[in-house]
């Protein structure tokens, strides 16, 4: 059975003038559905949010890149994520969900069509352990992806965290791995200062974004800007942004208004170098744009 997720409210022009070549790091294509079909084991069903829309959508938000993240409702088939890539003319890369089956000329041709990295999706049903991870970098390290990990709970973020920084490719931590420590327990809690410990190892790339989802505040979701700080003083060269549009799985917190989520960095009092880095340069390393 799966449930129904809302669609994202209409996007209004932020605050915040981007720069030139500004990235969204974390958007999502979806459907239509006539063409890139939902699998039937997905866990929920999002509204369509096809390639155009998504355009349209970093149009009114100023933003010139995206990499566009794989979704669960798709399974492993490529091909949505791939398209969507190819039809935004050398603006767009990619993360799969890579499937097990997955050969090397299969992975080549993926990295030719833009895709920069794999997705582990353990709030989805994958079983994720250390196994796992090591055989997955192992699996992409020729090609130089890099590995987006999101924990399901503290537990597994605890265990795992440890060995993300020891792994043969990059990790990015989506969202800050928003599920492994909690906004009211403050800086000094196990998680953050896991988190904290691997974006020291200089391996690590931390991803800001998806605040509706952890804050315990409205918008501007002031709680989280403690946190947010601390990890950009540890890693300022290893720190993206993504606005987790079109927001699936938006139901147990008010769907987020999407100016507001690339306003929150003025929130965060960064000088114009640092929302540069955020958004144009540290992305452009991390993806390859040129």
């Amino acid at each position: 059975m799966t449930r129904e997720c809302p669609g994202p409210n209409p996007a209004a022009r932020p605050r915040l003038v981007a720069p030139a070549g500004a990235c969204d790091t974390h958007i999502h294509v979806v459907g239509p559905y006539g063409r890139y079909p939902m699998v039937p084991e997905r866990t929920f069903t999002s509204p369509e949010a096809p390639s155009e829309m998504m355009k349209g959508f970093l149009d009114v938000m100023g933003l010139d890149r995206a990499v566009i993240v794989h979704i669960t409702v798709s399974g492993t088939d490529p091909a949505v994520t791939l398209d969507a890539i190819a039809e935004m003319n050398g603006r767009g890369r990619g993360i799969v969900i890579l499937d097990a089956g997955a050969t090397k000329a299969d992975m080549e041709r993926m990295d030719k069509g833009g895709i920069r990295g794999v997705r582990l999706t353990p709030l989805f049903g994958d079983q994720v352990d250390a196994d796992t991870v090591t055989a997955l970098a192992a699996k992409i390290a020729d090609l130089g992806w890099h590995m987006l990990f999101m924990p399901s709970d503290p537990e597994q973020w605890l265990r795992l965290a440890p060995l993300l920084g020891r792994l043969p490719v990059d990790v990015v931590v989506d969202h800050l791995a928003w599920r492994g420590w909690r906004a009211e327990d403050g800086l000094g809690q196990p998680g953050f200062k896991a988190l904290m410990e691997l974006a020291a190892t200089g391996r690590a790339w931390m991803k800001l974004g998806g605040m509706y989802r952890y804050s315990r505040e409205e918008a501007p979701w002031r709680d989280l800007v403690p946190y947010a700080r601390a990890v950009i003083g540890e890693c300022p060269d290893r720190i993206i942004w993504g606005s987790d549009w079109p927001h699936v799985r938006t139901w147990d917190f008010p769907m987020p208004d999407d100016d507001k989520i690339l306003d929150w960095l003025l929130e965060l009092d960064l000088d114009d170098a640092m929302i540069r880095k955020i958004l144009v340069d540290n992305p452009a390393a991390l993806y390859d744009f040129g």
